[in-house]
Parts: structure tokens; sequence; C-alpha cells
């Protein structure tokens, strides 16, 4: 009889080694100890933030929780969050981009300026606010990112409750484009960010957009249960969730530069591993044994 062995348990493995030998293999890439990261292979139901929402994640993705994605996030050099609670990549080599998920418990809020959003004077704040981040940048040694415009202007879904826009940028020459999405709940908003090499946007976007429809806040959590006069209100609106989600966003796109070689390099490897290293070499790693 042959060993069976789980697809989950392999994906699992393999994802594991491919982190653990790129990291290895590039000193440079970040300093302190290698994390080591239990990806979660779909198809799956993976639930966030303390049972706040879940994402109904289908195979063709894995996912880090909170804990691993804080570890991630250390390792590589950004600033770790205790309000990221995931991080998906597809797992086909061809395929390298992120989506980074965070929760804020800021409250309820407002959707009542949906109908008025000035994209204008909003892109015009943004700018305004870039160039002058840009000067801290320089002083630290980080590349400046200048705005060019909407890549998708600012619209708001009021069945989803998602906001959605994409600002398209430079930085070192290279064009930048920010996915966002503001998924608003009962208690707060999530934020999903899509880290993408440009040239790649327009087909990584559609897949995104299914990911996100699979992402559901769970019951006494969503947006359409809020209790007035009970629940917290935001102090914000929809503008200022636009406004100020532009420079979280690329701070991540910056620093993930890494984290896209990895995803472009690593999986590559790691599906040329599972197609070409099968038989023997699997039952190595996994002590299975065949007998006739």
């Amino acid at each position: 009889m042959r060993k069976i062995i789980s697809v989950t348990s392999f994906l699992s493995f393999l994802f594991g080694l491919g982190l653990s030998l790129f990291l290895s293999l590039t000193p440079a890439f970040a300093t302190g100890s290698l994390p080591k990261v239990s990806w979660i292979p779909g198809p799956q139901v993976v639930k966030m933030g303390d049972d706040m929402a879940q994402l109904n994640m289908s195979g063709d993705y894995v996912f880090a929780n909170a804990e691993d994605t804080y570890k991630l996030m250390e390792y590589m050099g950004n600033t770790p969050s205790k309000q990221d609670i995931g991080l998906v990549i597809p797992n086909k080599s061809q395929k390298d981009w992120m989506v980074i998920l965070s929760y804020d418990p800021i409250g309820y809020v407002k959707d009542d300026e949906s109908k008025s959003i000035d994209k204008d004077a909003i892109l015009k704040n943004i700018k305004e606010s870039t160039e002058e981040a840009n000067k801290k940048r320089q002083a630290e040694g980080i590349p400046s990112l200048d705005i060019i415009g909407w890549q998708e202007e600012p619209h708001y879904d009021s069945k989803t409750h998602n906001l959605v826009w994409a600002i398209a940028g430079t930085s070192e020459g290279k064009k930048v484009i920010n996915y966002n999405t503001r998924k608003l709940g009962r208690y707060g908003v999530t934020s999903i960010n899509l880290v993408v090499d440009p040239e790649k946007f327009a087909t990584a976007k559609p897949e995104v957009e299914k990911l996100i429809e699979n992402y559901t806040y769970l019951a006494g959590k969503q947006y359409s249960e809020f209790i007035p006069g009970t629940d917290k209100v935001a102090e914000i609106g929809l503008t200022a969730l636009i406004a100020g989600g532009v420079g979280a966003a690329a701070v991540k796109t910056g620093l993930f530069a890494k984290f896209l070689l990895f995803l472009a390099v690593v999986l590559k490897k790691v599906w040329f591993f599972l197609i070409v290293g099968s038989g023997a070499a699997i039952k190595r790693l996994f002590g299975g044994k065949e007998t006739k």
C-alpha cells in the first residue's frame, strides 16, 4: 500500500519550505530570526479577528493568520501592526500578488457621503500630503512617491458596503498602483490592500474582487446590524477613509517589494518541485513507504 499524504499537508510543507529556503539564502532580505509561517491552504473557511469575520477561500490560495502576518511584517522590515488580521497569496507560480487584510475597530462609519465624494478635492489633498511626506522619506533615505492620479476613482457600493479606489503613482521611476478596498462593518472597517506589479494589475484585479466577495462579517458584526444610540459611531466618514488610507497602502507597497520577489521566484521553484519532484523525493520528505 502507498502511504496517503494529504494535499493540505503537502502544500503547507512546500510553502514553508519555499519561504525558509529563500530567506535563508538571502541574508540581506531582513534581520532577526527566520519566522516559521504556517500557511493555511484552501479550500477552507478561515476565521479572522476573534470571530469577527471569515474568508471562504478556494483552493487557489493560501492564507497566513494574524500572528504569522505580524511575524512576516516584522521580519521584512515593515512596522508590524496588531490590526493586520491576515495575508493571502495565490498558490499558482505565475501569479505573484498578495492581499493584506487589516481591521480597525473605529466604530460604525456612516456612508452618508457616498453620493458626494469629491474625488478632485481628495486627490489634491493626497498629492499635497504625499509631497510633504516625501520630505521625511528623503531625510530617512526612503524613495519618494509621486502621485499621478486615480487608477480607479473612489466609489461605494451600498449593497456590499465596500468603498473602493486605486491610486497610480511612481517611485524610483517605476509605476506604483495602490488598490484599496474598505469593507464597512458594525464595529469597524476592514482594509483590504492589493500589492501587485502594475503590469499584472489588470489580470489580478478580477481575482481579488472575487476574493473580497468571499470575505464577510459574521452574524452580529455586519453593517446592517448597527443599533443607533447603542453602537459606537466613528468620528470619520468615507472621505477620510480614502484620504487617510492611501499613505498606509503606499508604505506597504514599497516595503513589500522583496516579498513580491519571494512570490515571483520562490513559488515558481516550489511548483516546479511539485511537478517534477514527485515519487521518491516526496516519499523521502514525508517518510512515506511503498510496498507491493
